[in-house]
């Protein structure tokens, strides 16, 4: 299942980790476990912020995506399904039951 993956640090946290060089290992190593399609940088509310999206191939792999962020950045975080234009044309004979269940 894929989802748009919000990642936000916390600038007294980024800040030294920055200064020593170390958030930006921790970053790639963090990259390189979670591989995403698309990874995206953007200041949002102050703060350092990651988009990012990501196909997981199952549930369990959650902790995977969540747990170092919370343990090396004390991140936020949040997941979001999504759909590729491809997924949303697999889904029209659902949409059609839909509709038509609503007339």
């Amino acid at each position: 299942m894929r989802f748009m993956v919000k990642c936000t640090i916390p600038a007294e946290i980024a800040n030294p980790l920055i200064k020593s060089g170390t958030l930006f290992k921790q970053l790639m190593k963090y990259v390189d476990d979670v591989k995403p399609e698309q990874l995206y940088f953007t200041p949002s509310h102050g703060q350092r912020t990651i988009y990012f999206v990501l196909d997981m191939p199952s549930i369990d792999k959650m902790a995977v995506v969540t747990e170092p962020p919370w343990l090396d950045w004390e991140a936020d975080i949040d997941m979001t399904p999504v759909m590729t234009l491809a997924d949303l044309e697999k889904s029209g004979q659902d949409m059609e039951k839909i509709v038509r269940d609503r007339r």
